[in-house]
């Protein structure tokens, strides 16, 4: 990230601190849009933590202050089988009913750091072919990396559930999701 100029991260840094991104190369070109959760994962491995530094050099010992912050909402979608069938997930999709493009395709659009900047209107999530056991639980994990903490905010969110039973969609309104919190939504799939 050498050689990175400090104006690459306006509204992340103050003016008096420099900047320490908590990533690597690959990292900031993770795909947003089509991520991957093993069944056993709780987080996203999507986040972007980044720390502001500051240099106190009024104090008799000198002191690096720092302070961690995560650029990525975190959304847990809790599925609930009441199908009275046994379910294989294999594919949860976060789509916008109106088509508009709130998240960002991968970190380093909204970092600064590529030559063009590609919204989306969905996320994706795969899991490694979870079985979904009558009355049991699972949750999907995404890691959201919004134009603007609000830019779901009241509107429609699509979720749709592609299992080996046949594919569940859900519309659900969007919330104001801040950076670095972690939101649940509930979902029950009947029928079928």
């Amino acid at each position: 990230m050498g050689g990175i100029i400090k104006e690459a991260y306006s509204g992340i840094i103050k003016e008096t601190y420099s900047l320490k991104a908590f990533c690597v190369y690959s990292g900031v070109n993770y795909n947003l849009k089509e991520q991957y959760q093993l069944n056993d994962s709780v987080y996203g491995s999507y986040d972007i933590p980044c720390e502001n530094c500051l240099l106190d050099t009024t104090a008799s010992v000198p002191l690096l202050i720092t302070t961690l912050k995560y650029q990525t909402s975190q959304l847990g979608v809790r599925l609930k089988n009441e199908t009275g069938k046994h379910l294989q997930i294999q594919q949860v999709t976060l789509a916008m009913v109106d088509n508009s493009e709130p998240f960002y395709y991968r970190p380093v659009e909204y970092l600064s750091l590529g030559e063009y900047v590609s919204n989306c209107s969905s996320l994706s999530l795969r899991s490694s072919e979870k079985i979904l056991a009558k009355n049991d639980t699972f949750v999907a994990n995404f890691s959201m990396l919004l134009t603007d903490e609000k830019a779901l905010d009241g509107k429609a969110v699509r979720y749709i559930i592609e299992t080996d039973r046949g594919v569940y969609i859900y519309t659900k309104p969007g919330k104001t999701y801040l950076r670095g919190h972690r939101y649940m939504e509930e979902l029950t799939i009947t029928g079928k």
